[in-house]
């Protein structure tokens, strides 16, 4: 759907170069000679470039909810999980989001549990925090593997904080600050953490 509706508005688009309104305003423009009404006047051609594209698209089959949500850059999007725990962006041509492998095991219980989880009470998911850093640590000691999720679920240890705060960071990477806000792990002082992203769009494998 992605790519007919980017072909669409781009014909849309097109089409507006012959559009007399954008002709008109034009000549308006060229007859002063104020900075900020060139301004104003870009603003409304820009906005009545979108009117005009979206009416043209709606005309095409395509719905208002589709036409917008392609422009809206603050939306979530789509992740995919393989069965070995590596996680990709669908909509960006498959690009793997790289993170370390304790904070990759912490970000993949969270979205397993949309509830959320209290930081003090992660003990109760040792054995699944085990499950998915033993699929995705490159230790060969099971040992080393049981004492990293052990300092990670130990309530008077800050790892958990530490972890959390490395997730925000390896994420920024991939998106921008009207976004991020979907995909961390976010919570109330004591209260259950979690995180907001709609779990329609997580893909798993």
């Amino acid at each position: 759907m992605e790519h007919f509706l980017g072909f669409e508005a781009f014909l849309a688009l097109d089409a507006l170069t012959l559009c007399p309104q954008s002709e008109s305003v034009a000549e308006e423009e060229s007859d002063y000679g104020s900075e900020e009404w060139l301004e104003q006047m870009e603003a409304f051609q820009l906005l009545n470039l979108v009117r005009i594209a979206s009416t043209k698209l709606q005309s095409m089959g395509i719905s208002s909810q589709d036409i917008f949500s392609s422009i809206d850059t603050s939306r979530e999007e789509p992740i995919r999980i393989t069965d070995n725990y590596r996680i990709f962006l669908p909509n960006r041509g498959n690009m793997e989001i790289e993170m370390r492998p304790l904070v990759k095991a912490l970000f993949i219980l969270f979205l397993k549990h949309p509830e959320g989880i209290r930081f003090k009470e992660l003990s109760d998911y040792r054995k699944e925090l085990l499950d998915i850093y033993g699929h995705i640590s490159h230790r060969s000691s099971q040992e080393d593997i049981v004492l990293s999720v052990e300092k990670l679920i130990n309530p008077i240890d800050n790892s958990v904080n530490i972890s959390s705060s490395r997730l925000s960071r390896a994420l920024s990477n991939y998106f921008d600050k009207s976004t991020l806000g979907k995909y961390v792990i976010q919570g109330a002082a004591g209260q259950p953490k979690s995180i907001a992203l709609n779990r329609s769009y997580v893909i798993w494998e």
